[in-house]
């Protein structure tokens, strides 16, 4: 029963790190920054992450975010404060529609991982109040 138990809280985990990286991108996807500005200085624009999940040996999954390649692109916007000699700003490269998809996934896997760790828990007692 530990290894279901297991499996299942880092389907969980994996699960809630996708919906915290998914509300940071849709957070920060109007946000603009300095054409060029160096990642992580004043100015800069917000650098998208996604989240990979891959298998561990042992069972369950492991998760890991990595960058959006390309992390921005030139947006017209003449007005802004941030906008280069040409009226430029760099948008952050945050996909709306691959955001919502990516939350439905990460509620069906919340829900699945819920599901199981309730079948190992019911088929634990049933186990101890067998044995007892």
């Amino acid at each position: 029963m530990v290894g279901a138990i297991n499996t299942a809280l880092s389907g969980v985990l994996a699960a809630g790190r996708s919906v915290e990286n998914g509300a940071q991108n849709i957070a920060n996807a109007r946000t603009v920054g300095r054409p060029g500005a160096a990642p992580g200085s004043e100015g800069a624009v917000f650098q998208p992450q996604a989240v990979r999940n891959q298998p561990l040996a042992g069972g369950g999954v492991g998760s890991g975010r990595v960058a959006v390649d390309p992390a921005s692109f030139p947006e017209f916007q003449p007005d802004s404060t941030l906008a280069d000699a040409k009226g430029f700003v760099d948008a952050p490269n945050v996909d709306m529609a691959r955001e919502s998809v990516d939350f439905r996934q990460a509620a069906n896997a919340y829900r699945a991982n819920l599901a199981v760790l309730k079948v190992a828990d019911s088929l634990e007692r049933e186990a101890i109040n067998t044995v007892a």
